[in-house]
């Protein structure tokens, strides 16, 4: 007999706590897809952050090689000009008939500590660039690994709330065919 053809159905099944249980086994069902969905957009946006800070990683480290360049062709010049004022300061005092010694000889050392003082500038500025640019490079680096994991995490999670719909789904639907409920 056909329990839809105006026969009764038999105790336990189909009562109103059926359509009760029927309800939150649709809405955890629904629950699990729909934390699953979330949480894979935002893995999707996780990796893309761990793309591009990756790229920033690569980015800073490409400056490295450029920055340490110009620091050492900054000190050739630097180098460059002291010999220049040195080679002036001598052919000036020859030119006025003086000798190498007394004040020329003080001129010459006050301009050699000035061109080297010039010179270490340089250094350390170029030395405090690429400092800089590793720290950069490494906090990227860091921070993309930070949302590659957060993102397995974020999936991990949409697997286990996904998990958990369908579980509770099960429950529900079992209870309605639960002898006693």
């Amino acid at each position: 007999m056909s329990y839809f053809a105006g026969a009764a159905a038999p105790p336990g099944y189909f009562n109103a706590k059926s359509f009760g249980y029927a309800g939150t086994a649709t809405s955890d069902l629904f629950s699990g897809v729909s934390s699953y969905l979330s949480a894979g957009m935002q893995a999707k946006g996780l990796e893309t952050e761990a793309t591009d800070y990756t790229l920033a990683a690569t980015l800073a480290g490409e400056q490295i090689n450029p920055v340490t360049t110009n620091m050492h062709v900054q000190e050739y010049q630097e180098e460059r000009n002291l010999a220049i004022v040195q080679g002036q300061t001598e052919a000036g005092a020859a030119g006025g008939g003086f000798t190498t010694g007394g004040s020329t000889l003080d001129i010459l050392k006050a301009n050699a500590a000035q061109g080297a003082t010039t010179q270490a500038i340089a250094e350390v500025n170029g030395e405090n660039q690429i400092a800089g640019l590793q720290e950069q490079q490494t906090a990227y680096t860091n921070m993309a690994a930070a949302a590659t994991s957060a993102a397995k995490t974020e999936e991990e999670l949409g697997t286990i709330g996904l998990i958990g719909g369908i579980a509770g789904a099960a429950l529900n639907v079992a209870a309605i065919f639960a002898p006693g409920k």
